[in-house]
């Protein structure tokens, strides 16, 4: 069902930014340089990254941070 999926589409978009909000650790390095940069812009910043996302890096990276028995990898958070 089409409305599901974007039910659920918007509910990993959701818990990701707020993870990445929330610990801005979980982001790449470049993403944290620019954090520190614009502390006023933080929410952009995590936006700009979670909109380079793919959908499925965006949902392997929900599994690794919201599903307790799916391995965490030592790239976790970071794209490419």
């Amino acid at each position: 069902d089409v409305v599901m999926m974007t039910e659920k589409g918007k509910n990993i978009i959701k818990k990701l930014f707020h993870a990445f909000l929330n610990t801005p650790r979980l982001l790449p390095h470049q993403f944290q340089e620019k954090l520190s940069k614009s502390e006023d812009n933080k929410a952009r910043v995590v936006c700009d990254y979670i909109a380079g996302m793919t959908d499925r890096f965006a949902m392997d990276t929900y599994e690794m941070l919201f599903h307790p028995h799916v391995r965490v990898l030592s790239r976790i958070g970071r794209k490419g």
